[in-house]
């Protein structure tokens, strides 16, 4: 899920990095606690969810503080 959200990131403008990080950690944190696959799958949802993170925020969230 992680890494489907990172992918949407790209195409709407961050708007689901967010969601996408907390997903990754979960993700990550699941596959650690239970062995089981995927830590790969949601470190890539990581890397794609952190990198939309700067355009989340500077296209939805400094607009709303700035009150434009």
């Amino acid at each position: 899920m992680a890494l489907v959200l990172g992918i949407v990131a790209f195409l709407s403008n961050g708007l689901t990095a967010p969601f996408g990080v907390v997903m990754g950690h979960l993700g990550r944190h699941r596959a650690k606690k239970f062995a089981v696959k995927g830590r790969r799958i949601a470190m890539a949802g990581l890397i794609c969810s952190y990198v939309c993170l700067p355009a989340f925020l500077g296209w939805w969230v400094l607009p709303l503080v700035n009150g434009s």
